[in-house]
């Protein structure tokens, strides 16, 4: 996710773009260009008929966190 218009998070790539739901806020300091902030309540990106993210074989998923306490 690349770039965020207000109601949708567009995917530079063209495959996977979504919707922001809750309080996520984008940045620009995240870890390859821009990235999302997250509270904890109830916030993430939502990619609905994402074929790509069908995952039909064994898969690893990788995220960098960043906490300031």
């Amino acid at each position: 996710m690349d770039d965020y218009n207000g109601s949708h998070v567009i995917d530079y790539m063209g495959r996977n773009n979504g919707s922001v739901v809750g309080n996520a806020l984008q940045v620009d300091n995240g870890y390859f260009g821009k990235g999302f902030e997250f509270d904890g309540a109830g916030d993430y990106i939502k990619v609905d008929g994402a074929t790509t993210l069908n995952l039909t074989n064994f898969v690893s998923y990788g995220g960098w966190i960043y906490t300031t306490h």
